[in-house]
């Protein structure tokens, strides 16, 4: 009937100052030059293939088609970061489309959860950057979202965000990453692990079922209709509004992520019967706030 999971993120209007913006030389504390990298980064160890789960092989083959270079690119972004991290990695894996099958190349993100067995020094913590940023390692998708959690913030069932890096990177895409959260966006974490802990996709590691905990059902309506009341607010007739609201009544309904595809009939049909989409928003926010 409905919808997709990890909501694709307002890339203006949530935004406010990220730690890192648009320049390659800024470090994350501002202060360390760093060039950008023009070729791939020499890796030190290949992806090790003995602990990766290829990609669900096929049984996500069969979800999402035509995705080889997505591929490529993220056995690629599995080595840089064992380059890094060594064996403080602990998995890497896919949510969002890619993982519900929703995933349009050239127009969706590619949503990467990357877990680690301790917190993250700001050292640390820069040197992924520079290996893994789009002028370092080019995103074959609108962009990359990667998000570092601790094993323990990901086994854990709160709805705080509890990462230790948030970076946004692409070609066309405003560069950011974040040691904390922004003022406002502190939601999105907790539905991203939700959909990670259900569908998300082992790159490298352990199943995604055994290291994401999720929120319970009723911590995260509240959090869902804070997304739709920002459409409503500044994106009242977007069309990813309306998937935002499909997809939020479906896993309050029926407790199931859907991809966007899935919910196209369902958001015409609303808005037909509705009158708008701004009434859609309305009904679907008073549903989840009930």
């Amino acid at each position: 009937m409905l919808r997709e999971a990890h909501f694709e993120r307002p890339d203006d209007g949530v935004l406010t100052r990220a730690v890192k913006h648009d320049h390659a030389a800024r470090s994350l504390q501002r202060h360390v030059a760093c060039e950008a990298v023009d070729e791939l980064l020499p890796v030190a160890e290949a992806a090790g293939v003995e602990h990766v789960v290829a990609v669900e092989d096929e049984q996500h083959a069969a979800k999402d088609a035509g995705v080889e270079r997505e591929r490529a690119y993220l056995d690629e972004l599995v080595a840089r970061l064992r380059s890094v991290l060594g064996d403080a990695l602990l998995g890497v894996y896919a949510g969002g489309s890619f993982a519900l099958g929703g995933y349009e190349a050239g127009r969706s993100d590619l949503d990467v959860a990357v877990v680690v067995r301790e917190p993250l020094d700001d050292e640390v913590a820069e040197r992924i950057v520079d290996a893994v940023r789009h002028g370092s390692l080019p995103v074959p998708a609108r962009k990359l979202e990667l998000v570092i959690y601790t094993q323990a913030a990901a086994r854990s069932t709160s709805t705080e965000p509890a990462f230790e890096l948030n970076l946004n990177t692409g070609e066309n895409e405003p560069f950011r990453a974040d040691l904390t959260p922004q003022p406002g966006e502190g939601h999105w974490f907790a539905i991203d692990r939700s959909v990670l802990g259900r569908n998300g996709v082992s790159v490298y590691g352990p199943p995604a079922n055994e290291v994401f905990a999720e929120p319970s059902q009723a911590e995260l309506l509240p959090l869902l209709a804070l997304v739709l009341r920002w459409y409503l607010r500044e994106e009242p007739e977007s069309k990813d509004g309306l998937l935002n609201a499909g997809r939020s009544l479906r896993f309050a309904r029926e407790g199931v992520w859907s991809p966007k595809p899935e919910l196209k009939t369902w958001a015409a049909d609303a808005v037909s019967e509705a009158g708008s989409s701004e009434a859609v928003l309305r009904q679907a926010i008073e549903e989840l706030e009930r």
